[in-house]
Formats: structure tokens, sequence, C-alpha cells
């Protein structure tokens, strides 16, 4: 959105916010209105990086159009953008690239409009990089199609969306242009309404953008319930019914059943809140061990194997925007005579990524072969995940990892962490569990 000389303008990437996050969409016409008051949260490497793929992905499908001999033409952005889209619809161009749209204060530039000779009618397609197509899509396209017709005079069949992968996806506009309208009007009646004094209550579960740090700040200033550890959206209205509203509450409640939830949910949930509440402040958290469950001996603590000298710590790192995404780094870390050492091995393609693997899973049969008692620490389901995927992939080590898999060399401490200890933090990441024995970071890197 934007303020001009003669009102606000709107565009479909603010019916996108305001889908995901009213309070975004809020926060949004704040900053507008008060500059100074609100500043929304610096872009993330990765939210730079998905833009910069983004616009790649747009350019080389322009280059595809033009390579195939299409009719292209190119609208340069400026004040005379809006007449040119005009002329090039009406010269009956076949593809326009970046169109200059508006209608009812929405402006927006569509990136290509392409012409189909059998109605005579343009459709508006739009690249996006993931490999599948997603609800907001439809309401960006449809915000479109809407301008659109407002100079064709008919709206749109069809509506396209150029995936990642390479595949073009059509879709019947009518199936999500009613929708569209319906949410167009939500957030036009929240922009009237809009109380500098009155922010909307921020969803916990909702994407609110560059305005996160905002929203966890307000939820942490009203004492959400949102803010205990692992607690879900069902539990939360449990509570909230029951006259428990916030953590603190949930923390000093007396009460010991709360109906339709789990007297065993509610009185974990009851000591996590108590455990955060005592714990703020403080470098390194409360934390307890939970007592082992007599039926059930392959649970936290005690599902732990005895510690071996060729024990591994295993971690990945992928990166998801190429197709199939690609998992650029296996490391490890291992004791050698009683020193921490890493190893590392790197992949920058689909040839490296399988040499990786291949290299990785030998040097693991390898210290297996020397102790059978050894195991792969790692943190979270995903370095097993990747694991399978890639041997799928690539059809090798297949015996191997399945030996591996069936021998639970893998141990997941996140898991063991969750059954086994409460702790007084937010959440149970490895950022956040660390603070038990690293304490607070300083400096720069203090998240992944």
């Amino acid at each position: 959105m934007k303020k001009t000389s003669s009102g606000y303008v709107h565009s479909p990437s603010d019916l996108i916010t305001f889908m995901q996050s009213p309070f975004a969409s809020y926060m949004d016409h704040f900053h507008l209105e008060f500059p100074e008051q609100a500043v929304p949260d610096e872009a993330s490497e990765q939210d730079t990086l998905i833009m910069r793929k983004g616009i790649e992905h747009e350019e080389e499908f322009l280059k595809t159009l033009e390579a195939d001999g299409r009719d292209v033409c190119r609208i340069e952005q400026g004040p005379q953008a809006q007449a040119a889209t005009r002329e090039a619809i009406e010269a009956e161009r076949e593809v326009i690239y970046q169109a200059a749209l508006t209608r009812d204060g929405f402006a927006g530039f569509a990136d290509f409009l392409v012409r189909d000779p059998a109605t005579g009618l343009y459709e508006v397609w739009d690249t996006k990089l993931s490999k599948k197509a997603r609800p907001y899509f439809l309401v960006q396209l449809c915000a479109y199609a809407d301008m659109l017709e407002a100079i064709q005079g008919r709206r749109p069949h069809r509506v396209r969306v150029v995936l990642g992968s390479g595949e073009t996806r059509a879709f019947r506009t009518d199936d999500s242009f009613f929708y569209y309208r319906r949410l167009r009007e939500e957030y036009l009646r929240q922009f009237a309404a809009f109380d500098p004094k009155n922010r909307p209550f921020p969803n916990p579960g909702a994407n609110h953008g560059r305005w996160a740090s905002h929203a966890e700040a307000y939820l942490e200033e009203i004492d959400h319930l949102c803010r205990v550890a692992n607690i879900r959206q069902s539990q939360i209205k449990k509570l909230e019914a029951a006259g428990i509203t916030t953590l603190s509450a949930l923390a000093e409640t007396e009460a010991t059943r709360v109906p339709r939830l789990d007297d065993g949910i509610f009185s974990a949930l009851k000591e996590q809140a108590a455990l955060q509440l005592s714990s703020a402040g403080l470098d390194r958290p409360e934390y307890r061990i939970l007592d082992q469950d007599p039926e059930d001996q392959r649970r936290g603590l005690a599902c732990l194997p005895p510690p071996s000298r060729l024990d591994v710590y295993f971690d990945m790192e992928g990166y998801p925007l190429v197709d199939g995404g690609l998992e650029y780094l296996f490391g490890a870390c291992y004791r050698d005579n009683g020193e921490i050492r890493f190893k590392d091995w790197w992949a920058f393609d689909r040839e490296s990524e399988k040499q990786a693997f291949e290299s990785f899973i030998d040097w693991i049969v390898e210290r297996r072969i020397q102790d059978p008692t050894m195991r792969v620490y790692h943190y979270a389901p995903y370095e097993v995940t990747a694991v399978r995927r890639l041997m799928g992939r690539y059809a090798t080590r297949e015996d191997e990892v399945d030996n591996l898999l069936r021998g639970e060399v893998f141990v997941d401490l996140y898991r063991t962490v969750c059954e086994g200890l409460r702790i007084g933090e937010p959440a149970y990441s490895i950022k956040n569990v660390e603070h038990l024995y690293l304490g607070r970071r300083e400096g720069a890197v203090t998240d992944a």
C-alpha cells in the first residue's frame, strides 16, 4: 500500500499480507501513517535470496518465451506504463511482460499477460519458485484478472502459474474469484476502520512477515498462552474456556483439572509454564528430569545407549531453492584421542551430493565395523529423512543405510530431550536447549 496525493493505492500483495496476517496488514498501514513509530524487521538473507531466485525464475521464463519466437512486449515501469499496457492490449500483442494494471484503488504489475487466440482474451500468468500451487497465488492472480477485466471488458476464463519446476498450471478464474472479492472487502473494511490505538490480535500460527518481531513482542506483552512450549491451539482453547488465559495464570493455577483436557497433559503444561516463569531473566533455565515410565523403558534418557569412543554427532544443511533440494553440507563431530574433531563433506551439484552421501555413509559403516556399539546422534528427524531420500534418489548404499536404520544407529536427541526433560524455555530447539550448558550466546551468531 502507498499514499498518493489523490488517496491510497493498494496492491495484490497487500491482500496476501492480509490473508496471512491481519496484524501484519494493520502494521503496514500503521507504518504508512507513522513511519517513525514502527520499524519493520530487516529482510533475512534467506528472504533476500528467495527474492533474487524468484526474479531469476521470472527472467528465465521470459527468455524461454522469446527464444520460442513469441511476440513479447516489454512494458517499461514509469508514469506511462498503464498507457503502454493498454496500447499493447489494443494491438493484440501475444505476450505482455510486466503489464501495469489498475482498478478501483488497486494497482500492480502482472508478470505476464498472454493472449488466448481462441477467445481473444488475455490471461494472467505468474511465475513462482514453489513446486506446487498455493492458495495465495490464486488470490494474487484473481486480483490481476479483476484489473484486466476493466480493460478488455471480460474476465479471463483461466489464470496460470509457472512453477519453479517449469510446469505451468491452469486454474478456472471463477473457482477462486469470489473468495478473492470477499477477502478484498474484508481487507478494505479493516483498512477503513484503522485505529492506531487498537491493534488486531496476532494469530500465533500466522506468517507475520516483516512484523514477526512485533507480533512476538505483543504476545509476550499480553503473556499469551501460545508462549508455553509445545502447547497446541486446541489446548489453548480449552484452557481459555476454563478461565486460564495467560502463561502466568497457567503456572500459578491451583486447578487440578480442565474440562476435556487430559489430566496428565494439563499437569505437564502447568509445570512447563511454571518453569518458564521461574526461568525468566536467568542465563541458564531451570529444568527437571522426568520420571521414567515403568511401562515404557524406551523413552527419554533411558533410551540413550552406552557411550562409544567412535560415536558421531551429525548435522546436515540443505538448500531448498533448487529442484528437489540440495543437501550441501554433511557435518560430523567425533572424538580423536580425547580431542573433538570436525569432518565435513560438501556438495555443490547432484554429482557432488551423491559423492558426499556415499562418502559419509562409508565413513559411518567403517566406524561401525570397528565398534558395532557406536551411534550417530542428531537433533530432530531431518537427517534420517534426508539420508533416506538420498538413498532413493541415487539408488546407492541401500543395504548400508538399511542396516544402519535396522540397527538403530541413528539416535534422535530431540526426541530424547522432549521425553526426558522439562526445560524453562519457550521452545525445545537446540538453540534453546543449549542454554542449559552454554548459557546465553553473545555475538553475531545467536540464531541458525
